[in-house]
């Protein structure tokens, strides 16, 4: 029976079939018509986030020639690459920076029904970006129309409809809780740790039209948490401080490790309340060090309650 391959051996056939791939993908580029392969290419020049080379010594990071594969992506009406023209004029990223140009790119790649585009054309007009006059109207229609087709590759346009229909309502245009509580839900439903957070709030203070519901939230932050969502940690943690009546015993112990764990994504409210954990020995020892420390790190931040901790823990010096 053969052995399984060495270590060594595993690593220089994945170097050779990467090596292969890359190849094989310049030679399909090299014939100008495959929209998707120059968008790949392109984006393995970038060094996007979506898509990384496991061997960064087989392609160098080449902005340039990002922005013209792209071009030429986008040329063949390829949408993402549509939607990364216009990021790159936006941002001068391997080509000057030319607003008016990124506007037109992005309305083409919205045109070509890119979902990553409607969302940016809603971020342009709530914030007055590229020239455009701020609209709250036309905020909430590219929103909708970027939630109508969101997946769980894009689901933060439907939470930020959720957001932005209750921050319309504080300056008196419009209030529809039961339109943000569907746009959330269904964020959470793809798996959108922010929206799964927001339902655990709603749920536990009743808010956005839900009553109180200890199961759920406790459940809703759950999820949020296992996803890595540092304030659903903090709130878990605040759950196991209390309790709740016959659904989850009170736990000391479980609330510092929570709140260590969202502290550890650098979240000023847990920073903070680490510190009082440690200054009062909640759920560990009591260490005055500590509890400064992490009160140190929360007032970095600007956490006001902490600089007051702070304050008066020189006092007692």
């Amino acid at each position: 029976m053969k052995s399984n391959p060495h270590h060594s051996e595993i690593k220089k056939n994945t170097h050779a079939f990467i090596k292969l791939a890359i190849k094989t993908l310049k030679t399909v580029c090299n014939e100008g018509q495959n929209a998707e392969a120059l968008f790949i290419l392109a984006s393995l020049y970038s060094n996007i986030p979506t898509i990384t080379v496991p061997k960064p010594d087989l392609l160098d990071r080449n902005l340039d020639k990002a922005f013209v594969l792209y071009v030429k992506s986008g040329s063949l009406g390829y949408p993402l690459s549509l939607y990364r023209c216009g990021v790159s004029c936006e941002f001068g990223i391997g080509t000057h920076q030319d607003e008016e140009r990124a506007l037109d790119y992005y309305k083409r790649a919205t045109d070509s029904g890119c979902n990553q585009a409607m969302f940016k054309m809603a971020l342009i007009y709530a914030d007055g970006l590229l020239g455009v006059r701020r609209s709250a109207t036309k905020t909430v229609e590219w929103l909708q129309r970027a939630a109508a087709q969101a997946d769980v590759d894009t689901p933060h346009s439907l939470f930020e409809l959720c957001k932005f229909l209750r921050e319309l309502d504080r300056i008196g245009v419009l209030q529809d809780d039961e339109k943000a509580l569907y746009y959330c839900k269904e964020a959470a439903r793809l798996v959108y740790p922010p929206a799964q957070c927001k339902l655990g709030w709603c749920y536990e203070y009743g808010k956005m039209g839900c009553t109180i519901d200890p199961k759920k939230s406790i459940g809703w932050y759950s999820r949020a948490a296992k996803n890595g969502n540092a304030e659903a940690e903090m709130a878990l943690s605040g759950w196991y401080l209390t309790g709740a009546k016959g659904l989850l015993e009170a736990n000391d112990r479980e609330a510092f490790l929570w709140a260590f764990k969202s502290a550890e994504s650098g979240f000023d409210k847990a920073e903070y309340a680490l510190g009082y954990y440690y200054e009062v020995g909640l759920g560990c020892e009591r260490d005055l060090e500590m509890a400064r420390k992490f009160y140190q790190r929360a007032a970095s931040q600007g956490h006001e309650k902490a600089v007051e901790k702070l304050r008066g823990m020189r006092d007692l010096r």
